[in-house]
């Protein structure tokens, strides 16, 4: 590990993603709630970027992000079960936990930053997506999701249009502008 960081950090930090973010799989709430109550659990808790072979590992993912909602690896088992891994984790409470989360904004992220701990490979990962690239596909990914948005806008205030929604109409259409002024501000 490249640095140590504090159970209260830790803590912190899965406060402030719990409160920003939404999960795909609803019941990884109640590892986290679990987490949240047990410092001795915490303290062994390690937020990363890579999945480790040989160690407990637990992927979770926000409906924001384009990956798998939920995957617990130890060993070489792999589950998809959220109960399956909280027991474990519950009943191993000596062990290792990492954590690889997959959200919106992870690698601009100064709350992700200030928990997130990385390994020293003793082997260069020569397939390794560089920090640049990581970032142009978060963006990308970013402005598919507000595509995606707008076309439901646009559906949305056709709608209202049709059943005289003048209330909904104006909500929509600010929500509408907002994205596209946001657009129009980093395009420059």
């Amino acid at each position: 590990m490249s640095k140590w960081v504090p159970a209260s950090d830790k803590r912190k930090f899965i406060r402030w993603f719990m409160n920003n973010y939404r999960f795909k799989k609803i019941e990884v709430k109640k590892l986290f709630d679990f987490l949240l109550s047990h410092d001795q659990i915490l303290e062994r808790v390690h937020f990363v970027d890579k999945v480790h072979p040989s160690s407990r590992t637990i992927l979770i993912s926000t409906v924001c992000s384009e990956t798998i909602p939920f995957e617990y690896r130890k060993n070489s088992k792999i589950t998809s079960n959220t109960e399956e891994a909280f027991q474990d984790v519950k009943n191993n409470h000596k062990d290792r936990i990492y954590i690889l989360l997959h959200f919106r904004g992870k690698m601009l992220s100064h709350q992700y930053s200030a928990v997130r701990e990385n390994f020293k490979p003793q082997i260069r990962d020569e397939n390794e997506t560089p920090i640049l690239l990581r970032i142009l596909a978060e963006i990308y990914l970013d402005q598919q999701v507000e595509d995606r948005r707008l076309e439901e806008l646009d559906r949305e205030i056709d709608r209202c249009l049709d059943e005289g929604d003048k209330e909904l109409f104006l909500k929509l259409t600010e929500e509408r502008e907002r994205i596209r002024e946001k657009r129009t501000t980093s395009n420059n």
